[in-house]
């Protein structure tokens, strides 16, 4: 089946994101006398503490913004991803970035650019997001991974140690064990949803850290829709008709709203602090022209305007894997320069050597991510990697020959040809 589905911020969704740093020294040179200072603020112990809304409506707006550039090159398959983990992915990669590479991360995700102000709302936001919870399982894990063989910033460890409340550990990049731990990680941080996040580099030796974000949430519904009652009915998929399995649920009190030809439906999940917002045009054939009309402020105005009511649910069953090239998708966003090997400027993450006029760019940003929606409530995770290299490592060209090719059998001192071919399928 296809169907549009999206995991933000504090709804039912479960988040894995890996981030791959080979530290920065792009066009600024980073000395031993001139290492940044650190203006960390350690995470609050507060169970009450909410996300700051400067990081709802920053994280949410970048939400929106993603979705509707990931619809505009594909508007009929499933999409499920999560922008709370790219949000504080990027937010540790912007701890060491600076000039315009700064300033476009800025605009992109609206990170707030006080050191001080930033570390407070989000060292509030992990604290909200870890807080104890009897009746949901939603928690968040940093890690920071040095190389072995490079030397980071303290300031910058200090920063994601105090705000992020990272694990710091020195792997071997070159090492098919620094692998096996990061994966493990991983594995370990999301219930097993998400076991393979990192592989080893091409160019394993220059790489400078690996920075992992896991976010983990499972719960039950409210109101659980009962078995029995499950049962097949046909889902239009935009052209033609599939059988599917749709869970039911008879008069029972949920938020909701029908206005400007879309049905609104808000599905809280046990203790209430979490639910899922389900956004259902009216015509069956009305997703293109909702898409169009999306916006944050307009969610916000449909939220603003529910009323609890008693209200028959049918819901198919779902569930997807899903994953994202974020370099393009960041870019045409408006964030090209941290993904340029001439405009990249990240000095601020580790020490570059003085001899060196290196630039560090994030080579490639992708993630993958996991929904499970069944009558009993919901499990998600996603996966976000970004890797970081230096301009001075030879690209190691890949060579796969999947597709047609000519093959030549040559004289190697005169260069005479001696047979030439083509292959087209080479299973005939």
């Amino acid at each position: 089946m296809k169907l549009q589905i999206v995991a933000p911020v504090a709804i039912a969704s479960v988040v894995l994101l890996a981030v791959v740093l080979y530290a920065t020294g792009g066009d600024t040179t980073n000395t031993l006398t001139d290492i940044p200072q650190d203006d960390s603020v350690a995470i609050p112990q507060d169970d009450s503490v909410a996300i700051p809304q400067h990081i709802a409506d920053a994280n949410n707006s970048f939400a929106v913004d993603f979705y509707k550039k990931i619809i505009q090159a594909d508007a009929n398959t499933n999409q499920f991803f999560s922008p709370t983990s790219m949000y504080i992915a990027f937010s540790a990669l912007y701890e060491g970035a600076e000039g315009n590479t700064a300033f476009q991360m800025e605009d992109v995700f609206g990170f707030e650019p006080d050191s001080q102000e930033r570390h407070m709302l989000l060292g509030n936001t992990i604290s909200s997001l870890n807080r104890d919870d009897p009746y949901a399982t939603l928690k968040m894990a940093n890690a920071l991974w040095p190389s072995k063989h490079y030397t980071l910033y303290d300031s910058y460890i200090t920063t994601l140690q105090d705000t992020y409340q990272a694990h710091v550990e020195n792997l071997d990049f070159t090492s098919d064990d620094s692998v096996d731990t990061i994966n493990q990680w991983a594995s370990d941080n999301t219930n097993e949803k998400i076991t393979k996040v990192y592989k080893k580099s091409t160019a394993s030796g220059s790489v400078v850290a690996v920075l992992t974000n896991a976010i983990y949430f499972k719960g039950d519904w409210l109101t659980a829709f009962p078995k029995e009652d499950t049962v097949e009915n046909d889902f239009w998929t935009g052209t033609d008709n599939v059988r599917a399995e749709f869970m039911t649920l008879w008069p029972s009190a949920f938020d909701y709203a029908h206005v400007d030809n879309v049905q609104v439906l808000q599905m809280p999940y046990k203790g209430e602090r979490l639910s899922m917002l389900l956004i259902l045009p009216s015509d069956k054939d009305g997703m293109g022209d909702l898409e169009d009309s999306l916006s944050y402020d307009l969610i916000r105005e449909w939220q603003d305007g529910l009323q609890n009511m008693d209200v028959n649910v049918k819901i198919p069953k779902f569930g997807m894997s899903t994953k994202y090239d974020l370099k393009s998708i960041l870019v045409d966003l408006g964030m090209p320069y941290v993904f340029s090997d001439s405009d990249s400027n990240l000095p601020n993450i580790a020490v570059s050597p003085p001899d060196l006029n290196r630039i560090f760019f994030v080579s490639k940003a992708t993630q993958a991510a996991f929904v499970n929606v069944n009558e009993e409530g919901t499990e998600a995770a996603a996966v976000t990697t970004i890797e970081v290299m230096f301009d001075d490592v030879p690209e190691i060209p890949y060579f796969v020959a999947d597709h047609p090719f000519i093959f030549i059998i040559q004289d190697n001192e005169s260069g005479t040809i001696l047979f030439m071919g083509k292959v087209v399928d080479p299973t005939k």
